[in-house]
């Protein structure tokens, strides 16, 4: 208790409390982390790659429950759905659990004035019918009022006619009332900003806005598909039925097949698949409706510049649950797949995870449509001169290293401030990510690290900057090992050092000397390969992506990147953790920790702050060197229920009198592990003794999570391993402080 009190303290100290900070908390429907800023370079999000370059990324965001209205009660409350009890939207957790006191309702009892515009709560009974209100929020919740065309017949089709399609790009000024509903939650919201200027009342602000897409129907201004040609759509890496998956596992994506588009092509249930012409086009218009998406939050951002509120305004950037493009021939959220559960996460704390002041705008409006030349390599280099003249922006190159069974995932971020220096580094070293050579003739020096290193434990890179930023070296040494941890940095470019990689490749060594006057910035990320289970370090495992990107290297739960292009953490975070953490950025109660038993306890959570992982990772330039590793959440958990053990119609979205079995997911760093357990929803009991089916995934090997492996019976003494850790739930994980 003492040193929680103390590191709270510490923690509090050197948190930035100049003023009371304002809180803009932008949560986004049915959004995977399918953006320019977690790697995938084919996607257009320039306004959210400038928040994430102001902010703290968070690569390992996890959801508590693949659908909206449970994700988005246990996010706004900090309780689980088991404690909520909230599996469906057909119950109000202040009826049907307990009267949890919630985010808005903490800062509205703290004198902020409470505001939600569009999709916050998710609407309708699991929220009171009235968004939680006036408990939650100090006026009455705006919702635009063109969503009530949401299953209407507004989609142009075959014949002049209008269906209810999936894909759905339109003429706006055709639509009824001549809008869409996030453009009117996005006009809302700046006016609201432009009126608080002008208010008399000061009171600081809590202004929720939730954005529906990309959330289904793919309505969306057709414009959008210009920045999307059909031949650069590809499916998904992993298009088909994973073989020893369990029929309990399976989610028939019943929503999509309500819709008139997919109805004309009469797929078959459960399985399908679907065609593959339609699972490009449904690809094509998740990704258009994203960067539609981003053209409203960057109009929102640009507002905060606009009235003043940049430098005083706390952001959160989150989606509600992920959604399946194609992956395991699936489609929807509705799972607890790895697609499904895990979210983008952006955290803005001014002061702290950006230090500028003054004069000059921190979130300028970028427009898409200033980017969209006919290829992807010419959109890419139109989006690295928006990133250069934003201050700079990471660049990454992927590099996939086998040795035997193991496999290393390596990242390369080159960080450039001059457009035309950054093209000349281009021309001379860089080429696309997905080539085999990387840095043209010292590719036999790479291959000779990565070979050595494959044997080894991990590398790591350092990037210095230079203090007249005209050159940017990349050194290199033999490091003695940290903590049975082997580390490897690669050579700078100098004159000396070209002569020594002829040595190096002779003599099989890697030496080296930092010069003196290199010693401003250091850009580290480190990759281990350890597979371990016990104790407070996981080695996480690998993200690959479909598309260029969205991949994360998980090797260590607190390893972070630090570039121009803001902070990147692979620490474990859940949405439960909002509630607490954000309190405690604002200088707020942070909210106990919940009892086992908790239905009687109006405010209290079952996450917890991650403000020291903020603190440590941007501790890393305050401190001129790079953060030190500590003891953080060791994994994260999920749930979805199900009807019966066979697809059926209602085995996505099952009332609660129906669910009979409930999965129960933990993502440790190196493994997805499932149990499908006997569940009774009027007790609300679980029966551990009763398992219907088993996941055992394999990160290192298996990042997709195509191979179940938990009927193998090598891996028998691991399933009982993790069976373990799961049914010790989330208490179990926690960072030993707790």
């Amino acid at each position: 208790m003492i040193r929680l009190f103390i590191t709270l303290v510490i923690i509090n100290q050197s948190l930035p409390q100049t003023q009371t900070l304002n809180v803009l908390f932008i949560i986004i429907d049915d959004l995977r982390p399918a953006l320019g800023c977690y790697g995938y370079d084919n996607v257009i999000t320039p306004n959210i790659d400038q928040l994430a370059s102001r902010s703290v990324k968070f690569t390992h965001a996890y959801v508590q429950q693949a659908l909206c209205g449970p994700s988005r009660t246990s996010l706004l409350t900090s309780r689980r759905p088991d404690t909520t009890r909230l599996y469906d939207f057909y119950s109000y957790w202040r009826d049907a659990a307990g009267n949890f006191s919630t985010l808005p309702q903490h800062f509205k009892n703290h004198g902020y004035h409470t505001v939600s515009v569009g999709k916050v709560f998710h609407p309708g009974k699991c929220s009171g019918s009235d968004d939680d209100y006036p408990y939650s929020w100090s006026v009455e919740p705006y919702h635009p009022s063109t969503q009530k065309y949401k299953m209407a017949k507004v989609c142009p089709g075959p014949g002049g006619k209008l269906y209810m399609n999936i894909v759905c790009p339109v003429n706006v000024s055709a639509q009824p009332e001549g809008t869409l509903p996030d453009i009117q939650s996005a006009d809302y919201a700046v006016q609201f900003l432009k009126n608080k200027t002008l208010s008399k009342d000061k009171k600081p602000f809590f202004l929720a806005v939730g954005y529906h897409k990309p959330h289904i129907p793919l309505k969306y201004p057709e414009g959008f598909l210009d920045l999307y040609p059909m031949s650069e759509i590809h499916l998904a890496p992993d298009p088909s039925l994973p073989p020893n998956l369990p029929t309990v596992a399976w989610n028939p994506w019943a929503d999509l097949r309500r819709r008139d588009d997919v109805q004309r092509l009469n797929i078959s249930f459960p399985y399908g698949p679907v065609p593959k012409h339609f699972q490009r086009l449904m690809r094509q218009s998740y990704y258009a409706s994203t960067t539609y998406m981003d053209t409203l939050v960057g109009r929102l951002l640009s507002s905060l510049d606009e009235n003043g509120f940049s430098n005083n305004t706390i952001v959160t950037f989150v989606g509600d649950h992920g959604w399946s493009l194609g992956e395991h021939q699936e489609w929807s959220k509705f799972s607890n797949f790895e697609v499904a559960v895990r979210v983008p996460m952006l955290v803005y704390v001014p002061g702290m995870t950006s230090s500028k002041k003054g004069r000059g705008k921190t979130f300028p409006y970028i427009n898409p449509f200033n980017l969209r030349p006919g290829t992807a390599k010419e959109r890419q280099n139109i989006k690295n001169k928006i990133h250069a003249k934003n201050g700079g922006q990471i660049f990454t190159h992927e590099i996939n290293a086998a040795n035997q069974n193991n496999r290393i995932h390596v990242k390369l971020n080159k960080v450039h401030t001059s457009l035309h220096h950054r093209q000349r580094l281009r021309r001379r070293n860089c080429r696309s990510w997905n080539e085999k050579e990387i840095f043209g003739k010292r590719n036999s020096l790479m291959n000779l690290i990565l070979k050595r290193s494959a044997n080894n434990s991990s590398l790591e890179y350092y990037f210095m900057e230079n203090s007249n930023k005209k050159h940017r070296h990349l050194r290199h040494k033999q490091c003695e090992k940290l903590k049975g941890t082997d580390r490897t940095v690669l050579p700078s470019r100098s004159k000396g050092n070209r002569k020594n990689e002829k040595k190096i490749l002779r003599s099989g060594s890697v030496s080296g000397k930092i010069p003196a006057r290199t010693t401003e910035k250091y850009l580290r990320y480190t990759f281990d390969k350890d597979n371990e289970l016990h104790g407070t370090k996981f080695a996480n495992s690998n993200f690959v992506s479909d598309e260029s990107g969205d991949s994360g290297s998980n090797d260590d739960n607190n390893r972070i990147v630090r570039t121009d292009a803001g902070y990147s953490t692979d620490a474990f975070v859940e949405l439960v953790d909002l509630f607490p953490t954000i309190s405690e950025l604002a200088g707020l109660g942070v909210p106990p920790l919940c009892p086992p038993d908790s239905l009687k306890v109006d405010l209290c959570t079952e996450g917890i702050s991650f403000v020291p992982v903020l603190k440590n990772v941007t501790k890393f330039t305050a401190d001129g060197g790079y953060s030190k590793p500590f003891h953080w959440k060791r994994a994260s958990f999920s749930q979805y229920p199900r009807p019966s053990d066979l697809p059926q119609e209602n085995s996505d979205q099952p009332h609660l009198k129906n669910i009979k079995i409930m999965g129960y997911t933990m993502r440790t760093e190196n493994y997805r592990y499932t149990e499908w357990i006997s569940f009774d929803p009027f007790r609300f009991q679980r029966n551990w003794s009763s398992v219907h089916a088993r996941e055992l995934y394999l990160h290192n090997s298996d990042p997709l999570e195509d191979n179940n492996v938990a009927g193998d019976q090598s891996y028998k003494s691991l399933v009982v391993e993790l069976s373990a850790l799961l049914r010790l739930g989330w208490r179990g994980a926690l960072p030993d402080i707790y």
